[in-house]
């Protein structure tokens, strides 16, 4: 790996892992860096090219696109380089606008502000680049997967219950002056005490103690 200076390497996992094919052939084992490829190369140690790059770049260009590597091409990147930058932002042609092309010049900067999902993404993916995050429908999918089976698992619960259960109330304002009731259980489960949430309701209208003396009057 010490002779490996091409970029194409910043577009794979950092280490390749090492395994044999027929005939014990030993070769390197390429994994694409994208989170949602699952695209592995072999590169045969027995062969005259070993330390050819062509089966790299070829992916490279089919997943990453003609524009990125172009990029980081022009840009006289190292595989490092790359795998920081191309792989974790996910840049084209814009990588030029965010750090400095080597011997050509100083750092340009874009002066567009983001927008609220670029900055969410941006601070979300913030020291994991490998990170994947779901869209926002997979995660209203999810939600409400998980909300029907905790309710039914709690509604299990409760009706197979063989004992004495406790409903409370507990009513609040907020600061935005709207008034709202939580039910809350309480149980014994396993000789452990156990409380939960069941359901939280606004209140719409709320009766201080001055109403009910003007009411009785």
């Amino acid at each position: 790996m010490r002779k490996w200076h091409s970029f194409y390497y910043g577009f794979y996992e950092p280490i390749p892992k090492i395994a044999y094919g027929k005939g014990r052939r030993r070769c390197h084992v390429f994994t694409c860096a994208s989170p949602s490829c699952k695209w592995q190369g072999r590169r045969y140690l027995d062969k005259s090219d070993a330390t050819s790059t062509g089966i790299l770049q070829k992916h490279a260009i089919r997943c990453w696109g003609q524009e990125a590597v172009d990029s980081a091409r022009e840009a006289n990147m190292t595989a490092d380089e790359v795998q920081k930058i191309v792989v974790s932002k996910r840049l084209s042609s814009d990588i030029k606008t965010y750090f400095t092309r080597k011997g050509k010049g100083s750092v340009v900067f874009s002066n567009r502000h983001l927008t609220q999902a670029e900055t969410r993404w941006i601070l979300m993916k913030t020291g994991r680049p490998n990170f994947k995050i779901p869209s926002p429908s997979t995660l209203a999918r999810d939600t409400r997967t998980l909300f029907t089976r905790s309710r039914e698992r709690i509604g299990r619960l409760l009706r197979d219950y063989d004992g004495h259960i406790n409903i409370a109330t507990d009513c609040w304002t907020s600061p935005n002056h709207r008034a709202f009731t939580a039910v809350t259980v309480h149980f014994l489960h396993n000789d452990e005490p156990i409380s939960m949430l069941l359901d939280i309701v606004e209140v719409p209208k709320v009766r201080t103690s001055r109403d009910q003396q003007l009411s009785a009057y």
